[in-house]
């Protein structure tokens, strides 16, 4: 064969491998989960939540179906080592450790939001008795390495959630004077074994702290001079 025909040869042989691989790249781009086929793949979907501001996520597979809205906004976990599915995106579905009802979509390494089976009650932070809470600072390069403050203090875990619980006395984030600070309250209980819920805590210039729902929340309730002075 001649010098020239074998570099015909040789140019489409490179060209075929480079168009393998754009292939191959652009299914693990836009499939995933292709490469991992013995995984079971959830559908996952987005839409507008009946509640303002949030979404309404679905993850379906053969008449199972999880799904996350306001209720678990507020809901956190670290899952566990157990891969139950994945979605067409490569989301990975992990389960909670010792919740069969619920599981966490991580999207790489950054949990996407936990989601209950359907069927089940939506989460009700309000019926839950938390025995432990943890105080961490935003997280920030000033604030990095800092330990939480923590509470066991039945009363206090009270004050905290009260200003929430009761829903008096909201004001909107424009009313909070500026430069505010801001904090996340994680709190737990033997009922939420695997999990934790987080609200957001913000305390202001003048040292008033206030606690809202979630992070989502337009509405922040002033909290009492015990919880602001624990806070402080």
């Amino acid at each position: 064969m001649s010098k020239k025909k074998w570099l015909t040869v040789g140019i489409g042989v490179f060209a075929c491998i480079c168009i393998a691989g754009v292939w191959l790249l652009g299914v693990g781009f836009f499939r995933p989960a292709l490469f991992n086929p013995f995984m079971p793949v959830y559908e996952y979907e987005i839409m507008p939540s009946v509640h303002e501001g949030y979404s309404h996520q679905t993850l379906t597979r053969e008449g199972i179906t999880y799904e996350s809205d306001h209720a678990e906004f507020g809901l956190s976990t670290g899952g566990s080592d157990h891969q139950i599915g994945q979605t067409p995106m490569g989301g990975r579905l992990i389960e909670v450790a010792g919740q069969p009802d619920y599981v966490v979509l991580f999207d790489f390494m950054s949990p996407i939001g936990v989601f209950r089976k359907s069927g089940n009650p939506p989460f009700d932070w309000r019926a839950v008795d938390f025995t432990e809470m943890q105080l961490y600072p935003y997280p920030s390069s000033a604030t990095a390495g800092t330990a939480p403050i923590t509470s066991t203090d039945a009363a206090l875990i009270k004050e905290a959630l009260t200003p929430i619980r009761e829903g008096t006395s909201a004001i909107s984030p424009d009313q909070v004077h500026a430069g505010y600070q801001s904090f996340f309250l994680n709190l737990y209980s033997d009922q939420l074994y695997g999990m934790w819920y987080m609200i957001p805590v913000y305390v202001d210039e003048t040292g008033q702290a206030y606690v809202a729902e979630n992070t989502l929340s337009k509405e922040w309730f002033p909290a009492n001079e015990t919880f602001s002075n624990w806070v402080r």
